[in-house]
């Protein structure tokens, strides 16, 4: 697709596509217009070109996919995470480890450091490594019919001897 357009086409694709208005993706594109209602009726042209528009849906898609594959994790790489915020001592985290959420140093020399909750941490490990243990045991009791029959028909008096 990008082989069949014009230059400055191909420069107005990319940056509608990138997010830009089109208006403003059409001038940067070295268009030049009278005025910025004249812009924009000429950008709205542009964008209802088939294979302009082709090339921005191709572009929008393709960086989607990148930015997805960026950001998402895989379960190693969120196990790997969790267990170095489990092993790492705070003595071995400083103001631009991946672990710290705040740092700050005092006028005194003391420092404070947020880190990730341990224990938070632990039970996330262990829920992606099903590890966990039910949080619940259900048991089944098999009652005889005789005696069940025997519970539904109503109170029944006991007697004890002393």
């Amino acid at each position: 697709m990008k082989g069949t357009l014009k230059p400055n086409w191909r420069t107005f694709a990319e940056k509608v596509a990138s997010g830009t208005n089109a208006t403003t993706a059409y001038l940067e594109s070295g268009y030049q217009s009278t005025n910025r209602k004249n812009a924009q009726r000429a950008a709205w042209r542009l964008t209802q070109k088939t294979e302009i528009a082709a090339y921005i849906q191709e572009l929008r898609t393709a960086a989607a996919t990148r930015s997805q594959a960026e950001t998402t994790l895989t379960i190693e790489e969120k196990l790997a995470f969790l267990t170095r915020a489990i092993r790492t001592g705070a003595g071995g985290i400083q103001g631009e480890h991946e672990l710290c959420q705040s740092y700050r140093q005092f006028s005194d020399g003391s420092i404070s450091i947020r880190t990730p909750c341990k224990l938070r941490a632990i039970k996330l490990h262990t829920e992606l490594t099903g590890t966990m243990p039910p949080k619940t045991k259900t048991t089944t009791l098999e009652i005889p019919q005789s005696l069940f029959d025997q519970i539904r028909s109503g109170p029944t008096a006991y007697h004890f001897e002393a």
